[in-house]
């Protein structure tokens, strides 16, 4: 499944759509011996299917709406990094606190990845891993920081004191969106997992059961009607 996309999964579950169609043209001529092919159950797959899909759509928007509002709130960083670099600086620190500080401020910053929501969005879409730095251990960086300039003389004046209490501020506010995310993408998973139940489970999912459709139409069909060339032609993608 994780090679298709999540148009493809939508196309699997609209061609079902077009297959209902041509069976409900035939009317009484469609007749299958199993319960489970006939038109109702078809009808009751199809509505499952549905609602599967639009279940992963909600949790894409939801997810790839953290994953932005993840990436603008890093981006602020850049301007305190280079402010807590001119603290080390300015003040009489020894210099291996002056390199643990100026290490731990370079891992802060990591790299931008991501350009625009369109970017996060279009990655999800193909389940294509967000490629990004680590957050969590820039968020141990992040700790780790304001603890070694909260404990130093790079922090004395009520200026450098109001900084701290920032960088605090937005560290518990990056916290609270890594959580975020992680809760966003475990419902993600969930729906994916949901949808694939119900399209590409063996013997009961939404594609097993079109090839059965087939198998049935091509056996009590002949091709001089017109059903047996529309239904043996749907094409679905596993």
């Amino acid at each position: 499944m994780a090679l298709l996309s999540e148009s493809g999964h939508g196309k699997n579950v609209g061609n079902f759509g077009s297959l209902l169609i041509s069976i409900e043209v035939l009317g009484d001529n469609y007749n299958p011996p199993r319960t489970d092919l006939n038109l109702k159950n078809l009808k009751h797959l199809f509505a499952q299917a549905k609602s599967s899909l639009q279940g992963v759509t909600l949790a894409l928007r939801v997810y790839a709406a953290t994953v932005d509002a993840r990436e603008k709130a890093w981006e602020g960083l850049e301007p305190l990094a280079n402010r807590i670099l001119s603290l080390r600086r300015e003040a009489f620190i020894d210099e291996e606190e002056a390199n643990s500080i100026e290490s731990l401020v370079k891992d802060l910053k990591g790299h931008r990845v991501l350009t625009d929501f369109a970017a996060t969005r279009e990655k999800i879409k193909f389940n294509i891993p967000l490629s990004s730095p680590s957050y969590e251990k820039r968020l141990d960086s992040f700790n780790q920081l304001i603890s070694l300039i909260s404990e130093n003389s790079i922090c004395n004046t009520p200026e450098q004191k109001l900084l701290i209490t920032s960088l605090n501020t937005i560290f518990e506010n990056l916290k609270t969106k890594n959580t975020s995310i992680k809760l966003a993408e475990a419902a993600l998973n969930t729906a994916r997992r949901n949808r694939n139940a119900i399209l590409y489970t063996p013997g009961t999912g939404l594609l097993d059961i079109a090839k059965e459709v087939k198998l049935y139409i091509e056996g009590s069909l002949t091709p001089a009607s017109p059903q047996y060339f529309q239904i043996l032609t749907t094409d679905f993608f596993s």
